[in-house]
């Protein structure tokens, strides 16, 4: 369910109704945290999903905080050489 909901949010990111997306992102959040826990790599994309749609918004310290947020959960889950955690790193260096 949780990643129905990312999935969802992500189609409405790229019809840019991201009031739409955000509250669909915000769903898969809920379920992923609840579920899965804090822990856990998936909470790491939605973090990432969120950052997207500010990024699209043009509220670019918004998606940074949390680009950085997801960094740290793919940090703590994943390791500095996962490539979900060196794709953040890019997308926050492309932000400054």
């Amino acid at each position: 369910m949780a990643s129905t909901c990312g999935n969802i949010g992500i189609a409405y990111k790229k019809l840019d109704d991201y009031a739409q997306a955000l509250e669909y992102h915000e769903k898969s959040h809920r379920i992923v945290f609840s579920t899965l826990g804090p822990e856990h790599p998936n909470l790491g994309n939605c973090y990432a999903n969120f950052s997207q749609v500010y990024v699209k918004q043009g509220d670019l310290a918004k998606a940074k905080k949390l680009y950085q947020k997801a960094r740290a959960v793919w940090k703590r889950t994943n390791g500095e050489n996962h490539p979900a955690y060196k794709m953040v790193q890019k997308k926050i260096g492309q932000l400054l």
